[in-house]
């Protein structure tokens, strides 16, 4: 025991505190390096957990907010039918409906035939002023308006079959007079083309032509985005800004709400797409219908201003590429017939229907008092008039 007392108490006290202090150190290091990991783990493990939550606090708002859209748009889109039922007829085409709205009495029948995205309603500031001297009939493309959808592809060539057995289900026989509407204006031609013995003349609006895809560059839409934006509500709240208001503002208070109602639909909206997709279809269809109308009468009717920057959703560059070369094809549409010409809607973007109704209803009376009298030239128009 004093062999073990003398052996410690001959170590210096220097090496056994360097020693101690070596032995003690890596314990205490390793101590504190446990703590800083859990204490760096946890903030990590909290982060992680919170960017969780918030991920699916946001995701949970997104699915309310698409959910309500979506609801929103089926509850108001029946409230709409409802309110505003069809104002004219609906004739079966082959399992669906097309609505056609007829006024008028006399001959030779008009036709109107409205721009892509318009419907009959669109010519409200037309249809009553011929009503007065002939009889109109402005009908809703399938998928347009009050037209149940068409399980075929929209292209002219379908479109004019179904207005074609529309007219004769619904007892109007021709002789018509076509007036198309852009898009409408490349039905008519077809329709023109194809049953040659029932048209009696042809008057184009500001009306598309069969090689546009090739001089004009049109503008790119997402479909999808488009549709979803149609199905959640979106498009629905847009048209209750003042510029979707603006544009309806040159009707009858009692025709705003109907119009801007059919545009609100999702059926509206694919119908659209649809159309637009098959655009360049259309114009190939026409080419091999072959490029001329005869001897029938033809009015182009052409809009001398351009369409405006607001609401278009085009720059003024896209808006030029498109309006110049539009004026050229315009001036080409006159010599597609031998009885054909050219006047202008100086007071008009192409929307002519809504901004200058007046210049299409002149060119119709004048149109219908030429083929009563006889006065267009040819013995089949001499015949026809005798009909009349």
């Amino acid at each position: 025991m004093n062999s073990l007392r003398s052996i410690f108490r001959s170590v210096p006290m220097s090496f056994l505190g360097s020693n101690m202090s070596r032995l003690a150190r890596p314990q205490t290091y390793s101590f504190r390096s446990a703590i800083n990991s859990q204490t760096t783990s946890g903030k990590s493990l909290m982060f992680w957990k919170w960017t969780k939550w918030v991920g699916l606090g946001l995701a949970g708002t997104l699915a309310t907010l698409a959910i309500s859209g979506a609801l929103y748009q089926v509850i108001s889109t029946k409230i709409d039918a409802k309110k505003y039922p069809p104002i004219g007829k609906l004739v079966d085409v082959g399992g669906y409906n097309v609505h056609l709205h007829t006024t008028g009495s006399g001959g030779p029948t008009v036709v109107l035939d409205a721009g892509m995205g318009c419907n009959v309603l669109g010519w409200s500031l037309v249809q009553p002023e011929i009503t007065k001297f002939t009889r109109v009939v402005s009908f809703d493309r399938p998928g347009n308006g009050w037209s149940d959808e068409s399980p075929l592809e929209r292209t002219s060539q379908n479109i004019v079959t179904e207005l074609h057995v529309a007219l004769h289900k619904a007892g109007i026989q021709g002789p018509y007079i076509l007036v198309g509407h852009s898009f409408g204006g490349l039905n008519a031609c077809l329709f023109a083309r194809l049953y040659p013995n029932e048209v009696a003349g042809v008057i184009l609006v500001d009306s598309s032509h069969e090689n546009q895809m090739e001089k004009i560059p049109m503008p790119q839409m997402n479909h999808t985005m488009m549709m979803l934006a149609s199905r959640l509500g979106v498009v629905r709240l847009f048209t209750h800004l003042p510029v979707y208001k603006k544009g309806v503002a040159v009707f009858p208070e009692q025709i705003q709400n109907p119009l801007l109602a059919q545009l609100r639909t999702t059926k509206f909206m694919r119908t659209v797409l649809r159309e637009s997709s098959q655009f360049k279809t259309s114009c190939d269809q026409l080419k091999a219908a072959g490029g001329h109308l005869g001897d029938k009468p033809l009015t182009v009717i052409s809009a001398i201003k351009a369409t405006s920057v607001e609401g278009s959703g085009l720059t003024q560059e896209q808006i030029d590429a498109i309006h110049i070369p539009f004026k050229e094809l315009q001036k080409d549409l006159a010599t597609k017939s031998t009885q054909g010409k050219q006047i202008f809607a100086e007071e008009s973007d192409h929307m002519v229907p809504f901004n200058q109704p007046r210049i299409i209803v002149d060119s119709v009376k004048e149109m219908v008092d030429s083929l009563s009298k006889g006065v267009v030239c040819g013995d089949r128009h001499t015949e026809m008039a005798k009909t009349l």
